[in-house]
């Protein structure tokens, strides 16, 4: 099956709301990383957020949307690393108004295995340093707060970077690099 028979396929089982819900989501997680990476003072390569078509999709367990940051975080001390790394899965959490709980990350799934390895942690073992940086996320990201409205405007600018590629080809990587 061709890459755009998938998508055309997964559109027709697909709410339109819960696509979009999802690619939202998949944005607001790499606009936590960035905003957290560029208050740190890290360089921040690039950004984007992707479409994956899922041949069984079942939500809400499997996401259509994924994305990637890369930053300088070679430059960043562990502490650092850490706010990065978890800064995503944080910045999910504030958007959908959910209480951000210190045992939410004894979860595995709770972050990425590439934001878990940025942390230094072991996945469902966050140690000291991870849930100090949970904390200070968790205020520096809620709504209202400091990085607010950096986050929703870095999100926004993702989401508006997948409109090229989601009209002029099936599938495909847009970038997005901070101004």
């Amino acid at each position: 099956m061709k890459q755009h028979e998938i998508k055309t396929r997964l559109h027709k089982r697909l709410p339109i709301s819960l696509w979009a819900r999802d690619r939202r989501l998949a944005a607001v997680h790499e606009a936590g990383h960035v905003a957290i990476a560029r208050m740190l003072g890290v360089p921040v390569g690039l950004a984007y957020v992707y479409f994956t078509p899922a041949r069984d999709f079942d939500p809400p367990h499997c996401r259509t949307w994924r994305g990637k940051t890369l930053c300088a975080s070679r430059l960043a001390d562990r502490r650092q690393r850490a706010m990065i790394g978890v800064a995503g899965a944080v910045a999910e959490l504030s958007w959908r108004g959910e209480w951000i709980d210190e045992d939410y990350w004894f979860e595995p799934t709770m972050m990425s295995d590439s934001d878990w390895n940025l942390t230094q942690c072991v996945a469902s073992k966050p140690d000291d340093n991870c849930i100090e940086a949970i904390r200070v996320m968790a205020a520096v990201l809620e709504r209202g707060a400091s990085l607010w409205h950096d986050l929703l405007r870095t999100a926004r600018d993702l989401i508006i970077a997948t409109q090229p590629s989601l009209q002029a080809r099936a599938f495909g990587q847009v970038t997005w690099k901070p101004t």
